[in-house]
């Protein structure tokens, strides 16, 4: 029984699950305890199913399908994006207080398009670069007309 939910997690689920599978003596009987700890690799679904219908979450004591969303917030944490790294793409990069910026980076760094988007300030939005939620919140020209 033990190899064979072995075989089950492994061939069934992607990407790969390495579980702590402990067989437990109880009373006149034995129980397999299976311990699966979090991944950094999510969201782990069933292969055949597919990401869009093979992700379940656990609420309570049942399982649920997840919707796109929580597919995607699940991903985030793959790819360690936070929210304030979440392109902006109402509002033109250009549109930023460069003023204020450049003052308060220019003992460490030259601000240029390459620098924005290494510090998370800018990010590429389809062919586009885009502030972030952070660089909006840090740099955007509030006195332009409002875009938001």
């Amino acid at each position: 029984m033990e190899e064979k939910i072995a075989n089950l997690i492994s061939d069934q689920l992607y990407p790969k699950i390495v579980p702590d599978i402990e067989i437990i003596p109880w009373r006149k009987t034995h129980l397999i305890a299976i311990k699966i700890y979090p991944s950094s690799n999510r969201p782990h679904y069933i292969k055949e199913s597919g990401v869009e219908k093979g992700v379940y979450v656990r609420i309570g004591s049942t399982n649920r399908l997840a919707d796109q969303l929580l597919i995607s917030e699940l991903s985030k944490f793959l790819l360690n994006k936070s929210f304030d790294e979440k392109a902006f793409p109402k509002i033109d990069y250009e549109d930023f207080d460069f003023r204020v910026a450049s003052e308060l980076f220019a003992e460490m760094i030259k601000l240029n398009k390459p620098s924005l988007e290494s510090l998370g300030l800018i990010a590429k939005h389809h062919d586009n670069h885009v502030p972030t939620v952070a660089g909006v919140i840090l740099f955007w020209d509030c006195c332009k007309p409002n875009i938001i």
